[in-house]
């Protein structure tokens, strides 16, 4: 520094920033890309569509919500779509009410149709019955005072 000059605050701040920044940039990162396509979160099984009165657990649901593994869903006075992200698709009638989960769907009360898309599909129970599903097969079950009734439309 020459005599009688000041020394610039804002460029010694500019310089010190830079040093860092420049340190950061070449210190490997912690993070790394996570390989092949984003999953899902866990828990997540798929999408729900409802129309009309549909709830899921206690709460009203939404035109278009997330389905999620152990979710109650109770069609009051409506009807909902429930789409797999494995492909099978359970469409449940009025006055109905289905639990979820990866492996399992068990009818409650009323009924569902179901169309099974792949080899790991759910299996579909109400009451004692239990129904495991061929890829490609769809059915129609209902449950009312602990009956159950089946119509196999395809499969």
């Amino acid at each position: 520094m020459r005599r009688g000059a000041r020394a610039v605050p804002g460029k010694q701040v500019k310089q010190g920033l830079a040093l860092v920044l420049a340190w950061l940039m070449v210190q490997p990162s912690p993070l790394r890309a996570a390989a092949g396509a984003p999953s899902a979160p866990a828990g997540v099984l798929g999408s729900l569509s409802s129309y009309g009165r549909v709830q899921v657990g206690e709460t009203a649901a939404p035109a278009e919500t997330t389905l999620f593994a152990g979710d109650l869903v109770s069609t009051l006075a409506g009807r909902a779509v429930a789409q797999y992200q494995g492909g099978a698709r359970v469409v449940m009638g009025p006055n109905s009410a289905a639990q979820f989960s990866a492996r399992e769907v068990q009818l409650q009360r009323g009924q569902m149709n179901f169309l099974a898309s792949a080899e790991n599909a759910a299996v579909f129970l109400a009451s004692t019955l239990r129904l495991e599903p061929m890829p490609g097969s769809s059915a129609s079950v209902s449950l009312h005072e602990g009956k159950a009734r089946v119509g196999v439309t395809k499969g």
